[in-house]
């Protein structure tokens, strides 16, 4: 309709009708385009809004499977120093000779072994760290990251993504000496389920190098991935807070 007045106007050479009609029908389309960005907007907050609310619950999921590990952890560090302390007869080193300078290990509360407990199980068993990074990688693959408007949030991410993928490299190397650890004892006629207290552990160890070298090793290493983890759960801690402010209406 608008069409057929402004032709009917200009065959009127009614110039001024010519320019009401162009200047309602810019209006119009600068409208419309107003409200389809505005709703564009809108989805794109929804949806943004929602991936943070998944992020949040990704990351409350890593935070329990990281004190998971780490309880793990620690639990198989403080067996592992009981053993060796007992088999050396001395304690256990509070620093890491590194090339930036003495580190310190991570300290652990004290080996408190159950009666049915074997120490040679507590100090074998590896618990590995999974990650719920199925948002995240979601956000990437589909380009969605676009849509989290603060930056610090998305910077965090990849810091996040970037310190399990670290994480996961030392607990594939943790794995390694946990091999070691496993050839060791059953080269000194050990396995896990034997039912041995500290002492007959220490004993074994004492009379069989190779296993107490290997003891030593998965101890220490043990406690550059109890810092790791540490480090990873801040980051999450971190990240989880933000992402649930963000997404907060």
């Amino acid at each position: 309709m608008i069409l057929r007045r402004i032709g009917q106007h200009v065959k009127d050479q009614n110039w001024f009708a010519v320019g009401v009609d162009f200047v309602i029908v810019v209006i119009g389309v600068y409208i419309g385009i107003q409200a389809s960005n505005w709703n564009a907007a809108r989805e794109d907050r929804a949806n943004e809004t929602l991936y943070l609310g998944y992020l949040a619950e990704d990351l409350q999921s890593d935070l329990r499977k990281i004190d998971n590990v780490y309880r793990v952890s620690e639990w198989r560090m403080s067996a592992l120093a009981a053993v060796i302390t007992v088999a050396t007869g001395k304690p256990m080193p509070s620093t890491r000779a590194m090339p930036e300078g003495d580190v310190p290990i991570e300290s652990v509360a004290a080996y408190q072994p159950t009666a049915s407990q074997s120490v040679i199980m507590a100090m074998s068993l590896l618990v590995t760290f999974d990650s719920s990074d199925l948002t995240y990688s979601t956000l990437v693959s589909t380009g969605g990251i676009r849509l989290v408007r603060n930056q610090e949030l998305t910077r965090g991410m990849q810091e996040y993504d970037a310190a399990v993928r670290d994480l996961q490299r030392i607990e594939s190397r943790l794995t390694i000496y946990r091999d070691e650890l496993t050839r060791a004892l059953q080269q000194a006629g050990v396995a896990w389920i034997d039912p041995m207290p500290v002492e007959a552990a220490a004993e074994v160890a004492r009379t069989h190098p190779e296993l107490l070298a290997a003891m030593k090793n998965f101890w220490s290493f043990n406690g550059y991935h109890l810092r790791t983890l540490g480090a990873v759960r801040s980051l999450a801690a971190g990240l989880k807070a933000t992402a649930e402010r963000e997404a907060a209406p």
